[in-house]
C-alpha cells in the first residue's frame, strides 16, 4: 500500500484540527506534483465520523477528473465513487462525486 509523505500527513492533520476547531472553509496550497489529489483522496477516511458521509470533488479539466477518481478509488476501495461530467451522471448513493465544474 502507498504511504503519505510527512508534509501530506501534516496537511491532513491541520485540516482535521481546524475543522474540529470550527473552521469550515480551508485552502490547502501545495506546489505542482506534491500530491494535492492524494491529500484530497484521504479526506473521506481521515475525517470519517467528523465530516458528513458524502464528498464532492470539483475539477476543471478531464485529466484532473480521471486522476481524482483513480486516487480516491485507490485510497478508499470500499467507497462508491461517481462521476458527474457531460453525459456521465453519478449515482445518488455515491459516497464521493467527482464533478466537472461546468457540469454542476
Amino acid at each position: 500500500m502507498h504511504e503519505l509523505r510527512p508534509y501530506q500527513k501534516e496537511c491532513l492533520d491541520s485540516i482535521l484540527r481546524e475543522y474540529v476547531a470550527g473552521t469550515n472553509q480551508m485552502l490547502a496550497v501545495l506546489a505542482t506534483g506534491t500530491g494535492k489529489t492524494v491529500i484530497a483522496a484521504q479526506l473521506p477516511t481521515k475525517l470519517a465520523g467528523v465530516l458528513p458521509k458524502k464528498m464532492l470533488f470539483i475539477a476543471h479539466r478531464t485529466e484532473l477528473i480521471t486522476q481524482a477518481v483513480d486516487k480516491i478509488k485507490t485510497w478508499n476501495p470500499s467507497l462508491k465513487v461517481g462521476v458527474e461530467m457531460a453525459d456521465k451522471y453519478a449515482d445518488t448513493d455515491s459516497d464521493v462525486v467527482v464533478a466537472f465544474v461546468a457540469s454542476i
